[in-house]
């Protein structure tokens, strides 16, 4: 009813968006809601965390990979709601700094898998098989396609400095 979903408020998901000469890391997804999906690493924001930090810690939580929070940075905000689902989350998108290690499955009830896709490549699935990843990447990569692409061209200039 209208009474009880008025009483559920948004949750605040964050996600790392992981950038390695012109790739971007991404999962499959295996969790509760948007199983068999593409995800970024990501997860809930903790009571008084910085969005830089909450990336920084869910990408080693679910990946092993170190990152840095001191260059990371908020790339877009994302308003999801899962109506079948009855969950709505506001997803912000943290590029995170300089990682080392290779993305191993840390938490494999939630994720089936970790790879790197060239971002033009997960922008082109995100945008033509829509349902084959998940709604706060969609939107992303929808929505925010540009950003994605600076980002990208930003973190590849870095490298080769």
């Amino acid at each position: 009813t209208m009474e009880t979903l008025a009483v559920e408020r948004p949750k605040v998901g964050v996600a790392a968006v992981v950038l390695r000469s012109g790739n971007i890391l991404v999962g499959e997804r295996r969790a509760s809601h948007g199983a068999g999906t593409l995800q970024l690493p990501g997860g809930h924001l903790e009571y008084g965390e910085e969005f830089s930090a909450c990336a920084v810690r869910e990408l080693k939580e679910e990946t092993g990979v170190v990152a840095s929070s001191s260059n990371a940075y908020t790339l877009a905000v994302t308003n999801d709601v899962f109506s079948n689902e009855h969950k709505h989350y506001i997803t912000v998108f943290v590029v995170v700094g300089q990682t080392s290690g290779e993305p191993m499955v840390m938490e494999p009830d939630k994720c089936a898998s970790w790879s790197w896709v060239s971002v033009e490549d997960l922008i082109l699935r995100a945008t033509k098989e829509k349902d084959s990843v998940f709604l706060p990447l969609h939107h992303l990569c929808s929505l925010h396609a540009d950003e994605l692409r600076a980002a990208d061209e930003k973190s590849r200039a870095g490298s080769r400095s």
